[in-house]
């Protein structure tokens, strides 16, 4: 029995650090954008009243912004599957947006006065590179330069460490019954002590190997970072 209750201890162990390490990966933003002030190809007609200018632009280069009018949180996917890049991923709270494209940086655009929030995403959507960035507008036309923050997530990675960690606790059990019927008056169950100790091991590796495979899958969220700034 105290042999059951050691490979159960580290059963545990394993599964709440497997548990652990596939729960969301929270990064700092990256560095605040320098001021710079890009060069924009077409400018947009003169704002019409209750519009102000703003001039948008990404440290990246080309990023599709897009603007949010809606934002709805939802349960989080305990299996992770998410809504990479558009929302949080893995055990996060899922979010959803409603967009309406605006433009390709760097760009101009004309919005409504007031405070509204922006979706900026790699033009590639395979980087996971998007982060949302809320900018001021006001009557006096203004810059805003983000840096893209990144959403990423190993859907593949995450599945195979739970199919790994649930193989894994079952060998272990297997081996752990196999070690317990052993009987030291009779020889020929020292087979079964191999075939246990050799279960057991693989068990052991497998849940090793699935607490790995899913440190190294888990989803990352790293918000962006922008300077806003009138000329």
């Amino acid at each position: 029995m105290t042999i059951q209750f050691r490979v159960w201890g580290v059963s545990g162990v394993l599964f709440g650090a497997l548990l652990g390490g596939c729960a969301t990966r929270y990064l700092p933003p990256p560095q605040t954008p320098a001021r710079v002030v890009p060069e924009v190809a077409a400018a947009p007609p003169p704002p019409t009243a209750g519009e102000g200018r703003v001039t948008l632009a990404s440290t990246a280069g080309r990023a599709r912004v897009e603007l949010i009018t809606q934002r709805t949180q939802i349960e989080p996917y305990t299996s992770g599957f998410g809504l990479a890049p558009r929302g949080s991923s893995g055990l996060a709270l899922q979010t959803q947006y409603t967009l309406r494209p605006l433009c390709l940086t760097p760009c101009a655009v004309n919005l409504p006065l007031g405070t509204h929030e922006l979706l900026f995403s790699d033009v590639n959507p395979g980087t996971g590179r998007t982060s949302t960035a809320f900018v001021d507008v006001g009557a006096t036309p203004s810059v805003l330069r983000h840096t893209l923050g990144r959403q990423t997530t190993s859907v593949g990675g995450l599945v195979g460490s739970i199919v790994m960690g649930g193989l894994g606790a079952a060998l272990s059990l297997a081996g752990t019954m196999l070690l317990l019927v052993h009987d030291d008056a009779d020889a020929r169950h020292d087979s079964l002590d191999v075939a246990g100790g050799i279960t057991l091991g693989v068990g052991a590796g497998l849940g090793v190997g699935a607490l790995l495979l899913g440190l190294a899958s888990r989803p990352t969220v790293q918000p962006g970072a922008s300077t806003q700034w009138t000329p």
